[in-house]
């Protein structure tokens, strides 16, 4: 999961910020693109973020196809925290979040709120154990002894894969 603040340039959009619901995702306007950023240009870059252990994450700029070379090569990069990221007309702030700091189905919100609240202060981010998912761009997914982990393509799944190989849940 990760937390992400778009910033416009424009003098006129105000901020944006979006809870990205998976390990990985693609940001962009191009039509793959899992968060669009609608009202950019069309060299707006797109990028892939994956999860890394822990609070680690990386970025990958996407091309399309082998012509395409107009993404800035600072894209690369591995981060650990937050990271800012200079798009031309947009500025993206990127957070990755915990998995187990997430409102359960059958929460109330004022009840995740204090849970979260509570076990952000007494426990550090999950490292051990972790979840591996072995491709092009590898991916990792750090979480907590006790928390049940379920896979699948629906979105209640903390690890969602876009496969049409891998069941619902």
């Amino acid at each position: 999961m990760f937390a992400l603040e778009i910033d416009f340039k424009d003098g006129i959009s105000p901020p944006e910020t979006i809870l990205v619901r998976r390990p990985h995702a693609i940001i962009g306007n191009g039509e793959y693109a899992h968060v669009v950023v609608e009202g950019a240009a069309s060299g707006l870059s797109e990028f892939r973020v994956t999860r890394g252990i822990g609070r680690e994450f990386r970025c990958h700029a996407v091309r399309r196809s082998s012509a395409d070379n107009r993404q800035p090569g600072f894209l690369e990069g591995a981060y650990k925290g937050n990271a800012e990221l200079n798009l031309g007309e947009v500025t993206a702030h990127l957070t990755p979040l915990d998995v187990d700091l997430q409102i359960q189905s059958s929460e109330s919100p004022d009840r995740a709120g204090l849970r979260i609240l509570r076990s952000s202060l007494n426990h550090s981010s999950p490292m051990f154990p972790a979840v591996v998912v072995l491709g092009p761009v590898p991916l990792f997914l750090s979480f907590r002894e006790n928390t049940a982990v379920f896979v699948g393509r629906s979105r209640k799944c903390i690890l969602r894969l876009d496969a049409s190989d891998v069941s619902r849940e």
